[in-house]
């Protein structure tokens, strides 16, 4: 039998190690070089290695201290760390468990959270990964929305934090402080408004003259009474028509009309009122009045018996051509919210309104429209579409 290392013949006493025999002398630390004996030792590269040499020559360093690691590690970030050295980068206690990483950094998973997660906009604490987002960009807590009412007019909901607060009418409607400081409550004090919206349709051709509309600003239980024959007959407009009153799409205006006919022929059109909700700020009233007011000229110029996506459309489209001048943030958020409904009346009326407006410009679409009771075709990616 021949020693490991010198492979000399082996007489007498020999140590049996690493898979083979060795003299006792021959036996010894590759890393100093002095005789192991019957001490104890680790095997590295399938040399025998005193524990001492081999944590100063090949233990990994631990992160935290530089020191060598030997015995109890962890293995985190691609690196080696003693349990003690392992620590939250934000409160510097050690971390035992699960633990959350950021720029190669850790953190207990609660110091994470209250450190990076997104904030309330409300309560301004860490969200959970279900959170709402309004269209103004505002995250919240879902629960929140249990407490909290939105405004009638942004829908911003209203809170300290977001709005300043706001307030309650008599009729349930709660607008924020931010819409409340321009708010409308009495008509003859912002007639400017109602010059304005005169204007504004008279540019886009829409001339009404002369002719003065009484306006009146009612409640909300006003409008969603009189909202019920906002209807053309049809299943599909009576079907939406209950979903606008009792589902609580919020309703700003009403166009009240008398029509007078003789022999089953309108002989004369009767403009009695638009009602416009109390308490809405100066942009949305106006929009709301140019709404109302394409309604009452579609009614004088014999527009008769339209579809409600027509006509609700064409409205809409009024709307569209004044918000689209403005530069503030409110008229924005109104053409977003105008452009991405997804109500099959008055989101679909209006887009295919703007479609076709884009395609064949305001008087053409008018008169076909008051031809053939629909919108024309437009040329989309797919062909002629309705």
């Amino acid at each position: 039998m021949n020693c490991g290392k010198c492979n000399r013949t082996i007489s007498g006493n020999y140590i049996k190690a690493i898979g083979g025999a060795y003299h006792a002398d021959c036996f010894c630390c590759s890393v100093c070089g002095e005789i192991i004996g019957s001490e104890k030792f680790i095997v590295h590269m399938n040399h025998p290695v005193h524990p001492k040499c081999y944590s100063q020559s090949f233990a990994p360093r631990c992160v935290g201290c530089g020191d060598p690691v030997t015995e109890k590690t962890i293995q985190a970030l691609g690196k080696y760390w003693h349990p003690g050295c392992f620590l939250c980068a934000k409160c510097g206690k050690p971390i035992q468990g699960k633990f959350a990483e950021k720029d190669g950094n850790a953190f207990h998973e609660s110091c994470h959270t209250s450190s990076f997660a997104q904030k309330c906009s409300i309560c301004n604490k860490a969200m959970s990964k279900k959170y709402i987002k309004d269209g103004w960009g505002n995250k919240f807590c879902i629960d929140h929305t249990k407490k909290m009412s939105p405004c009638f007019s942004c829908e911003r909901l209203i809170s300290d934090t977001l709005t300043g607060g706001g307030v309650k009418h008599v009729d349930g409607t709660s607008i924020c402080n931010i819409c409340n400081n321009t708010a409308v409550i009495d008509v003859e004090e912002n007639r400017d408004l109602v010059r304005m919206a005169y204007h504004v349709l008279s540019q886009s051709g829409l001339e009404l003259g002369d002719i003065s509309v009484p306006i009146r600003l009612v409640n909300e239980n006003y409008l969603r009474k009189h909202a019920r024959s906002d209807t053309d007959g049809s299943l599909l407009s009576l079907l939406f028509g209950w979903l606008r009153i009792h589902k609580k799409k919020n309703i700003y205006g009403h166009a009240m009309t008398k029509t007078i006919q003789q022999e089953n022929k309108v002989v004369d059109i009767q403009i009695v009122e638009i009602g416009i909700l109390f308490g809405l700020p100066r942009e949305l009233f106006c929009e709301v009045l140019i709404h109302e007011l394409t309604h009452v000229w579609l009614a004088l110029k014999g527009y008769y018996d339209l579809p409600m996506q027509v006509e609700e459309g064409l409205c809409g489209l009024s709307e569209y051509l004044w918000l689209r001048h403005l530069l503030t943030p409110e008229a924005a958020y109104r053409l977003k919210q105008l452009q991405e409904s997804k109500h099959p009346i008055y989101g679909v009326g209006f887009r295919r309104a703007k479609s076709a407006w884009s395609q064949h410009g305001l008087q053409p679409l008018l008169k076909f429209v008051r031809r053939k009771k629909r919108f024309p075709l437009v040329w989309g990616a797919g062909g002629w579409v309705l």
